[in-house]
C-alpha cells in the first residue's frame, strides 16, 4: 500500500541543514507535553505545527506556514511540508529534520516503505525509505512539457539527512505501514 498527498495541499520545508523554525529555541528538541494518551497533530495558519494532547494542552512544533501533514505510525514520525522543502517531526527525539530543501508545491508526495508503486496519474515525488534512502520523481505516462520541465527541477532535490532515513527504515522494519492524515 502507498499513500499520497494531493498536490495542492503541498508546498515544502526545511531540517537539518536548514531546520524548520522551533517556536522557542532556547531548548534542543521539542518540550513533551507532561501527559500520557495518544497526540493529535494539526496544522493552524496561526501556530503552524501543533501537537494536541488528550486534555487539549497543545505544543508548537514549528512555525508557520504548514501546508500538509501526516502522521507515519510505521517509523513515529510526522512528515510535514513548509516554504522551506519537506521535514519531518520525530516522535521519540522530538527533533525536526530536513528531508529536502526546496519547492514541492505543486507535487504529489509518495512516501515509499517499501511497496509497489501503481501508475500515477500526478508529477510525483517518491521518497523512498530503505536502507539505502532516495528520491525519485515520476512522471505520468502523457505528462505535458511543462510537467517535464519541471520534473528536472524536482530531480535536482537531494535527500539532506540520507543516514537518518535510513535509521528510519531500521526503525519500522518490525513495524506494519500505517499512515495517517494530520487534522
Amino acid at each position: 500500500m502507498r499513500f499520497l498527498f494531493g498536490a495542492a495541499l503541498l508546498c515544502a520545508c526545511g531540517g537539518r541543514a536548514q531546520q524548520p523554525q522551533l517556536i522557542d529555541q532556547s531548548h534542543h528538541g521539542v518540550p513533551a507535553i507532561d501527559e500520557d494518551g495518544d497526540r493529535r497533530y494539526v496544522t493552524e495558519k496561526r501556530d503552524g505545527l501543533v501537537e494536541v494532547a488528550p486534555s487539549g494542552a497543545r505544543q508548537p512544533i514549528a512555525s508557520p506556514p504548514i501546508h500538509w501533514c501526516a502522521i507515519d505510525d510505521k517509523v513515529r514520525v510526522v512528515w510535514f511540508t513548509s516554504s522551506d522543502g519537506l521535514s519531518v517531526f520525530d516522535l521519540d527525539d522530538r527533533e525536526l529534520y530536513a528531508i529536502t530543501l526546496g519547492d514541492v508545491e505543486d507535487v504529489v508526495i509518495d512516501i515509499d516503505h517499501g511497496n509497489e508503486r501503481s501508475s500515477v496519474t500526478e508529477l510525483t515525488l517518491v521518497v523512498e525509505v530503505s536502507d539505502t534512502p532516495a528520491l525519485h520523481v515520476v512522471l505520468p505516462v502523457d505528462a505535458s512539457p511543462e510537467l517535464r520541465a519541471r520534473r528536472e527541477q524536482l530531480a535536482s532535490l537531494t535527500l539532506q539527512d540520507p543516514m537518518y532515513l535510513a535509521s528510519l527504515h531500521a526503525r519500522g522494519a518490525a513495524s506494519s505501514y500505517r499512515m495517517r492524515s494530520c487534522e
